[in-house]
């Protein structure tokens, strides 16, 4: 019995860490996207100011 707990465990432990893992990556493959865009609306942004301002 308590050698099936600690398998099922470790089982969960690790199943856990690789889920951790592959949110992480996902996560922060969003914010950069997330921040690409921004930094592009930015550019735009300032650019077209820069045009209304001449």
């Amino acid at each position: 019995m308590t050698a099936d707990r600690i398998a099922e465990l470790q089982h969960q432990v690790e199943a856990l860490a690789n889920q951790r893992y592959y949110t992480e990556r996902q996560l922060k493959a969003e914010l950069t996207r997330i921040d690409n865009q921004t930094a592009n609306a930015l550019r735009e942004l300032q650019a077209l100011r820069g045009e209304v301002a001449a």
